[in-house]
């Protein structure tokens, strides 16, 4: 989780969240006779671990610039 300390990108990051969880509900047909839905088990695990590391390599980037780029001043 990045930590922004912004209210707005807070509500902005939930809002997003809830509408994906929507349109699965609500396309749930159509997502089961996607080509995706109908791998091989061992196929979907694959794929998924590969999109959770690139998220975390994201998120590691992203985090990373935005400590140095803070100018905190020292007491």
């Amino acid at each position: 989780m990045l930590r922004t300390n912004n209210i707005l990108l807070a509500i902005l990051g939930h809002s997003i969240n809830n509408f994906l969880v929507l349109l699965s509900l609500t396309y749930w047909q159509e997502i089961r006779s996607h080509a995706f839905y109908l791998m091989g088990k061992e196929k979907v695990y694959i794929t998924s671990i590969l999109v959770v590391l690139l998220s975390l390599i994201l998120i590691f980037l992203f985090s990373s610039k935005l400590i140095k780029n803070k100018n905190i001043p020292v007491k």
